[in-house]
């Protein structure tokens, strides 16, 4: 009899767990990135769908080709080099399982505030905290970030203007040739 009882009271909390596999990106997205600790703005253009990532800031473009599992850069006078990605280094369009459920927020205030979930996902061998959107009918976008290194070091960042089109000119263009990086 008890038993049944503390499987009845337990039930809601197992349906109601929250399951990471259903927080997903949209297939093509884009948002500004804005770090906290070094004032740098970048900008990010991501497409599920071609397995690419990139980052874009006046400096640099970095393009992650998850289906080569390659990361490129490209400095600014187009000089480009690429290493290895390992799988681990992938970001995901839905969280792994493994992912830890940390809690609802609201982002801004009054009728314009808009819900959202933080998680802890493994990522690199760390742990990166992230806060998504969790507007009904909604895509999903992050809207803040928060990963501790290997060192200890915080990077913490915030994202804007989030949106399905991507606006930035050519953002997965690889430049022809783009020789390994060399080690030395």
């Amino acid at each position: 009899m008890f038993s049944s009882v503390l499987a009845l009271a337990l039930l809601p909390l197992v349906w109601g767990a929250a399951d990471p596999t259903k927080v997903c990106l949209p297939d093509v997205f884009q948002v500004l990135e804005y770090n906290i600790e070094t004032g740098e703005r970048v900008q990010i253009a991501v497409d599920f769908k071609q397995n690419l990532l990139t980052s874009v800031s006046p400096n640099v473009t970095i393009v992650d080709d998850y289906e080569k599992l390659r990361t490129y850069t490209i400095d600014a006078t187009g000089n480009c080099q690429y290493v290895s990605l390992s799988p681990e280094e992938v970001y995901p369009q839905c969280l792994p399982a493994t992912s830890t459920y940390v809690g609802e927020l609201f982002i801004g205030s009054g009728p314009s505030r808009v819900p959202a979930e933080a998680w802890d996902i493994p990522f690199k061998g760390v742990t990166m905290r992230v806060a998504y959107s969790n507007q009904p009918g909604e895509p999903r976008y992050p809207f803040m970030a928060r990963l501790v290194d290997d060192q200890g070091l915080a990077h913490s960042s915030l994202y804007f203007d989030q949106s399905q089109n991507i606006t930035v000119p050519n953002p997965f263009k690889i430049p022809d040739p783009c020789p390994p990086a060399t080690v030395g």
